[in-house]
């Protein structure tokens, strides 16, 4: 990995990482904070130079978007109840690509 795509991928972890500590104080709408996600990542996959970094930016910073959201996916299940991790999964995978709940 180039100098050029960590240094890329470190900044957008931090952009990644205000908005999900402002998503834990605020608790916006799955279906407003995840295209928001979306939009930041792919402005950040923008500014690679090739084809292979911004491949690289993208699975990472999804990944690491994707995380972000678990953790607080499962530190909001009521207490005495079990997470469901496969729902938290799909919620993020559903909307991440249709940008809006399932109809």
């Amino acid at each position: 990995m180039s100098p050029y795509t960590e240094t890329t991928i470190t900044i957008g972890k931090a952009v990644l990482l205000q908005l999900h500590q402002r998503n834990q104080k605020e608790l916006m709408d799955d279906s407003d904070y995840i295209p928001v996600l979306k939009t930041v990542i792919s402005g950040v996959v923008s500014t690679a130079p090739d084809p292979v970094s911004q491949r690289q930016i993208q699975q990472t910073l999804h990944e690491y978007a994707r995380d972000l959201y678990m953790q607080l996916w499962i530190s909001t299940t009521a207490e005495g109840e079990d997470p469901e991790l496969d729902e938290g999964l799909e919620t993020f995978d559903y909307i991440y690509e249709h940008e809006n709940w399932p109809k």
